[in-house]
């Protein structure tokens, strides 16, 4: 018996997975007198298999690959015989607080912007991955560090056409972090190091624009683009007054402190308390 996958035309054009059994009969002296052959359409099986093959390696929110195929490939490429490689690692600024106050769908939107446009910022031959909750990472084969620094300056440049062409609710922000094999480096090392780099990147607009990664009044970040509807008003310092009657002091952090006894008051012959 011999059984076989094939994928075959219909008379429509459209193609079919079938599934064939062969199975030979034999004649009274035992000689092959035929062949009985059964198909079994598979199609929608092989469809199955198909999406869990896309899903097992790229991510189903933005269509990129996923950290899976990137460490594959990481494993793969060999920098002596297809270096110079450069890995870019970047991160989405501001994600957990546009998530915090937004709600995850802004959140989500803000992931598959910043991935079309890095997307756009690449060849084809480049492989884009998002390997964390708000990473991406891109392996960059026969590309140099000059080469690699013209796509991180391109990288940037797009978002800042985005953000100033389109005007979004959510301007978008991104850390970016660039290293390239160099002697006996591997790409794990490489790695590292585009990603040291892209923290320093991260922590220097921290200090530069602090405004930028801090959460809002009203439930909106802060930064470029951002207006705060209606009014704000600083919360107001809240005194103790019984405290010049009761001499509770508040000390620091809001802990009130009481040095004695309540004092007496005079025309009374008890000693009220009070609550706070």
């Amino acid at each position: 018996m011999v059984e076989l996958e094939t994928e075959m035309m219909r008379k429509d054009g459209s193609s079919v997975w079938v599934e064939l059994v062969a199975t030979p009969l034999e004649n009274e002296k035992g000689e092959l007198g035929g062949i009985i052959e059964s198909f079994r359409d598979i199609t929608s099986r092989k469809e199955a298999e198909k999406k869990l093959l896309y899903l097992s390696l790229h991510d189903p929110l933005t269509g990129l690959y996923n950290r899976a195929y990137f460490e594959e490939e990481m494993a793969r490429l060999n920098p002596q015989r297809q270096g110079p490689i450069s890995i870019l690692v970047m991160d989405l600024d501001g994600l957990k607080i546009v998530n915090d106050t937004l709600g995850h769908q802004a959140g989500d939107e803000l992931l598959r912007t910043a991935a079309r446009l890095i997307r756009r910022c690449l060849r084809k031959e480049d492989c884009l991955a998002r390997i964390g909750g708000d990473e991406f990472a891109a392996i960059l084969v026969k590309t140099g560090t000059s080469a690699a620094q013209e796509i991180c300056q391109r990288i940037r440049q797009a978002v800042e056409d985005y953000n100033q062409k389109e005007k979004p609710l959510i301007p978008l922000s991104l850390s970016i972090g660039m290293a390239t094999t160099e002697g006996s480096l591997s790409l794990n090392e490489v790695f590292k190091q585009a990603d040291n780099n892209m923290y320093r990147e991260k922590l220097l607009a921290r200090k530069q624009h602090p405004q930028r990664h801090r959460p809002s009044p009203h439930g909106r970040p802060r930064g470029p683009g951002f207006r705060h509807q209606g009014t704000h008003r600083p919360p107001r310092r809240i005194g103790n007054p019984y405290g010049p009657k009761t001499g509770i002091r508040r000390e620091p952090y809001g802990q009130p402190q009481a040095p004695g006894p309540i004092p007496r008051h005079r025309g009374s012959g008890y000693t009220r308390s009070h609550s706070f």
